[in-house]
């Protein structure tokens, strides 16, 4: 079944018998145990069905903890963490498993990407965003974090340089997040922003719309004239800031929503804050807000002759269709990356078996010309 009601079955049988007494149970551990298996499995349910579990355990949680006394009060406990954990667990198993993804592509196959695919899904009897063997050879990896007391925040050495992290990061974080960008990145990777003829290109003005830790614009900040790095997380921007003040003179930082309105506040959009700019290159991983973000930036998009675009098409479904027509009636021409990610967060998603493209690539169609 799973490492966690393996161990609930253990120590309720261990109960049992009076191998161990109720107040030697280590309920706060069993209660995290159990949390985090409901959590790694929320993609079973849909999201009412995920929540009204979560509230039942949450509510059983409550009525004990460490140091209980009452026998009959404990094995209560134990029935419902196994009934949490069996039911959660089951169904999330039902969908790691080829016969099923099989059945859910049936017209698509044979079809290698998605073979691909499943093959791993059925192996490793889970489901993640990436479903590839070379995502195995980052995890767990290791890099050097290194504290800044000065500024108090961790970095690492990304090909020499400083990437710096927020300071709500340990280095625990920080090396998780790490690798799992430099996973995304690979060259296998459906998420890689690399793609040959829509790439940056030597003189460029780059606009990074959705920085983050400013992964892409740190790969091409030896290349770019100027670049435009956007973000709404206040704690990333004080990181980006932090990373990039040794380009402090040809990187300028922008904190906002990037979307299709500017309100002059939070909000804003590319037309404005890029009016008059020869941008040549735009990167864009905004979780889900592509389209409008898109929207408002069809000035920029109309009024240059020479830009090439990677933008996100992953986390909404149809995205991959909507971005690519949205770029074509403006006179670009498209591709996508190979193969597919899977939205691990969306429970619809995964109950349809989903495969999503994780990049659409865009260049104006004189741009090769140029």
């Amino acid at each position: 079944m799973n490492n966690s009601f393996e161990l609930v079955e253990k120590l309720g049988k261990a109960l049992a018998v009076g191998a161990i007494s109720p107040q030697d149970v280590p309920v706060e551990d069993l209660k995290a145990c159990v949390r985090l298996e409901l959590e790694t499995n929320h993609i079973a349910y849909l999201q009412p069905q995920y929540d009204s579990i979560i509230k039942t355990f949450d509510e059983l949680c409550a009525l004990i903890s460490d140091g209980e006394t009452d026998r009959r009060k404990m094995e209560l406990f134990f029935s419902g963490l196994k009934l949490s954990l069996h039911t959660i667990s089951d169904l999330a198993l039902s969908l790691a498993n080829r016969d099923y993804w099989e059945k859910m592509h049936a017209k698509e196959l044979p079809d290698e990407e998605i073979e691909e695919i499943i093959d791993y899904i059925d192996r490793k009897k889970q489901i993640r965003l990436l479903n590839y063997d070379f995502i195995d050879e980052y995890m767990g990896g290791e890099c050097d974090v290194i504290f800044d007391a000065d500024c108090g925040m961790h970095y690492v050495l990304h090909k020499g340089k400083r990437m710096y992290f927020p300071a709500r990061m340990g280095a625990g974080s920080v090396k998780d997040y790490y690798n799992t960008i430099i996973a995304e990145q690979d060259e296998h990777s459906p998420h890689c922003y690399l793609k040959e003829g829509y790439n940056v290109e030597e003189g460029d003005v780059l606009a990074d719309v959705g920085g983050a830790e400013g992964y892409y614009t740190l790969d091409n900040i030896d290349k770019v004239s100027k670049a435009y790095i956007f973000d709404a997380d206040a704690e990333w921007i004080t990181a980006l800031k932090k990373t990039f003040e040794p380009y402090s003179d040809k990187v300028e930082i922008i904190q906002g929503y990037v979307g299709a309105v500017d309100d002059g506040k939070d909000h804003i959009t590319l037309d404005t804050i890029l009016k008059g700019k020869k941008i040549g290159h735009i990167k864009m991983d905004i979780e889900g807000y592509e389209r409008g973000a898109l929207e408002g930036a069809k000035g920029l998009l109309d009024a240059t002759n020479k830009l090439h675009c990677a933008i996100c098409a992953y986390h909404c479904e149809g995205d991959e269709a909507w971005i690519r027509a949205f770029f074509e009636k403006h006179g670009y021409e498209t591709d996508c990356s190979g193969g597919y990610m899977c939205p691990d967060w969306c429970s619809d998603g995964l109950l349809k078996a989903q495969l999503r493209r994780g990049v659409v690539f865009a260049r104006k169609k004189d741009c090769s010309k140029s």
